[in-house]
Protein backbone atom coordinates (compact mmCIF):
# COMPACT_ATOMS: atom_id res chain seq x y z
CA UNK A 1 0.00 0.00 0.00
CA UNK A 2 2.71 2.37 1.04
CA UNK A 3 4.30 2.07 -2.59
CA UNK A 4 1.19 3.29 -4.40
CA UNK A 5 0.39 -0.12 -5.86
CA UNK A 6 -3.20 -0.05 -3.30
CA UNK A 7 -5.56 2.63 -2.16
CA UNK A 8 -7.49 -0.12 0.06
CA UNK A 9 -6.83 -3.75 1.56
CA UNK A 10 -8.56 -6.14 3.76
CA UNK A 11 -6.53 -7.30 6.38
CA UNK A 12 -6.59 -10.04 9.26
CA UNK A 13 -5.63 -8.20 12.60
CA UNK A 14 -4.26 -5.01 10.82
CA UNK A 15 -1.59 -3.00 12.56
CA UNK A 16 -1.47 0.10 12.92
CA UNK A 17 1.30 1.88 10.36
CA UNK A 18 2.22 5.01 9.28
CA UNK A 19 0.30 6.06 6.22
CA UNK A 20 -1.92 3.59 6.65
CA UNK A 21 -5.91 4.17 8.52
CA UNK A 22 -7.44 1.16 9.92
CA UNK A 23 -10.85 0.62 10.55
CA UNK A 24 -12.14 -2.50 12.10
CA UNK A 25 -14.90 -3.88 10.47
CA UNK A 26 -15.54 -7.56 12.41
CA UNK A 27 -14.50 -8.73 15.21
CA UNK A 28 -14.03 -13.01 15.13
CA UNK A 29 -14.28 -15.60 18.02
CA UNK A 30 -11.44 -18.27 17.80
CA UNK A 31 -12.40 -21.90 17.46
CA UNK A 32 -9.98 -24.82 18.16
CA UNK A 33 -9.00 -26.73 15.58
CA UNK A 34 -8.31 -30.75 16.23
CA UNK A 35 -7.71 -33.80 14.79
CA UNK A 36 -11.11 -35.85 14.81
CA UNK A 37 -9.98 -38.63 16.72
CA UNK A 38 -8.49 -36.36 19.91
CA UNK A 39 -10.22 -36.55 22.95
CA UNK A 40 -11.16 -32.90 23.46
CA UNK A 41 -13.32 -33.60 19.99
CA UNK A 42 -16.06 -34.90 21.64
CA UNK A 43 -16.86 -31.41 23.62
CA UNK A 44 -19.45 -29.31 22.31
CA UNK A 45 -17.47 -26.46 23.56
CA UNK A 46 -13.61 -26.00 24.73
CA UNK A 47 -11.66 -23.20 26.63
CA UNK A 48 -8.61 -22.21 25.51
CA UNK A 49 -7.12 -23.68 28.73
CA UNK A 50 -8.35 -27.38 27.59
CA UNK A 51 -5.71 -26.79 24.91
CA UNK A 52 -2.82 -26.03 27.77
CA UNK A 53 -0.78 -29.58 27.00
CA UNK A 54 -1.25 -30.01 23.25
CA UNK A 55 1.33 -29.44 20.51
CA UNK A 56 0.20 -26.42 18.26
CA UNK A 57 0.20 -25.80 14.68
CA UNK A 58 0.36 -22.01 13.88
CA UNK A 59 0.92 -20.19 11.29
CA UNK A 60 4.76 -17.97 11.18
CA UNK A 61 4.55 -14.76 13.58
CA UNK A 62 6.46 -13.34 10.09
CA UNK A 63 2.90 -13.74 8.16
CA UNK A 64 1.33 -12.03 10.47
CA UNK A 65 2.61 -10.20 13.64
CA UNK A 66 -0.31 -9.05 15.52
CA UNK A 67 -2.41 -11.61 14.08
CA UNK A 68 0.43 -14.31 16.14
CA UNK A 69 0.25 -11.87 18.77
CA UNK A 70 -3.53 -11.69 19.52
CA UNK A 71 -3.75 -15.72 19.32
CA UNK A 72 -0.58 -15.98 21.59
CA UNK A 73 -1.95 -13.30 24.10
CA UNK A 74 -5.50 -15.62 24.19
CA UNK A 75 -3.44 -18.64 25.04
CA UNK A 76 -1.50 -16.31 27.80
CA UNK A 77 -4.52 -15.19 29.39
CA UNK A 78 -5.74 -18.06 29.66
CA UNK A 79 -2.48 -19.70 31.68
CA UNK A 80 0.07 -20.81 29.40
CA UNK A 81 2.04 -20.19 26.14
CA UNK A 82 1.73 -22.43 23.43
CA UNK A 83 4.25 -25.13 22.18
CA UNK A 84 4.47 -24.62 18.87
CA UNK A 85 5.99 -27.67 16.46
CA UNK A 86 5.25 -26.53 13.35
CA UNK A 87 3.98 -23.81 11.26
CA UNK A 88 2.25 -23.21 8.67
CA UNK A 89 2.25 -20.35 5.70
CA UNK A 90 -1.80 -20.64 5.13
CA UNK A 91 -5.23 -21.78 6.97
CA UNK A 92 -5.68 -24.86 4.88
CA UNK A 93 -2.31 -26.45 5.35
CA UNK A 94 -2.85 -25.41 9.46
CA UNK A 95 -5.61 -27.66 9.03
CA UNK A 96 -4.34 -30.11 6.92
CA UNK A 97 -1.49 -30.66 9.35
CA UNK A 98 -3.92 -31.11 12.08
CA UNK A 99 -6.02 -33.27 10.06
CA UNK A 100 -2.70 -35.48 10.33
CA UNK A 101 -2.43 -35.56 13.97
CA UNK A 102 0.37 -33.14 14.19
CA UNK A 103 -1.20 -31.03 16.99
CA UNK A 104 -4.12 -28.70 17.63
CA UNK A 105 -4.76 -25.11 16.85
CA UNK A 106 -6.57 -21.83 17.26
CA UNK A 107 -7.85 -19.80 14.02
CA UNK A 108 -10.61 -17.08 13.19
CA UNK A 109 -14.09 -18.90 13.31
CA UNK A 110 -14.06 -18.58 9.23
CA UNK A 111 -11.50 -21.13 9.20
CA UNK A 112 -14.18 -23.47 9.89
CA UNK A 113 -15.17 -23.48 6.45
CA UNK A 114 -12.35 -25.18 5.48
CA UNK A 115 -13.84 -28.72 5.49
CA UNK A 116 -11.21 -31.49 5.75
CA UNK A 117 -11.74 -35.28 6.79
CA UNK A 118 -9.71 -36.00 9.63
CA UNK A 119 -10.19 -32.72 11.09
CA UNK A 120 -13.18 -30.82 13.52
CA UNK A 121 -13.64 -27.30 14.99
CA UNK A 122 -15.10 -26.52 18.47
CA UNK A 123 -16.05 -23.01 19.81
CA UNK A 124 -14.05 -22.00 22.39
CA UNK A 125 -15.64 -19.97 25.35
CA UNK A 126 -13.18 -16.86 26.05
CA UNK A 127 -13.46 -13.46 25.15
CA UNK A 128 -10.43 -13.51 22.78
CA UNK A 129 -11.02 -11.85 19.26
CA UNK A 130 -9.40 -11.65 16.14
CA UNK A 131 -10.48 -9.01 13.64
CA UNK A 132 -11.26 -8.55 9.99
CA UNK A 133 -10.27 -4.42 9.10
CA UNK A 134 -9.87 -2.28 6.19
CA UNK A 135 -6.65 -0.74 5.49
CA UNK A 136 -6.95 2.51 3.97
CA UNK A 137 -4.16 4.34 2.61
CA UNK A 138 -3.91 8.12 4.32
CA UNK A 139 -4.71 10.60 2.06
CA UNK A 140 -6.79 8.41 -0.48
CA UNK A 141 -10.08 9.59 -1.49
CA UNK A 142 -12.46 8.80 -4.10
CA UNK A 143 -16.22 8.30 -4.70
CA UNK A 144 -15.32 4.48 -5.88
CA UNK A 145 -13.09 3.84 -2.83
CA UNK A 146 -15.80 5.35 0.01
CA UNK A 147 -18.46 3.21 -1.84
CA UNK A 148 -16.30 -0.18 -1.36
CA UNK A 149 -15.67 0.73 2.47
CA UNK A 150 -19.13 1.24 2.62
CA UNK A 151 -20.04 -2.07 0.80
CA UNK A 152 -17.53 -3.93 3.10
CA UNK A 153 -19.41 -2.81 6.88
CA UNK A 154 -22.41 -3.31 5.23
CA UNK A 155 -21.91 -6.67 4.62
CA UNK A 156 -19.62 -7.82 7.34
CA UNK A 157 -22.30 -6.57 9.32
CA UNK A 158 -24.41 -9.25 8.68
Amino acid sequence: MLDGTLDLAFLRDGDATEGIEIATLLKEPYVAVLPAAHGLARKRFLRVGDLRNEPFILFARRMGALAFDRTMACCERNGFRPRIVQDAPQWPTLVRLVAAGLGVSLAPACVSNVTMPGAVYRDVRAPCRTTIDLGIKSGADGALLNNLARIAREHLAK
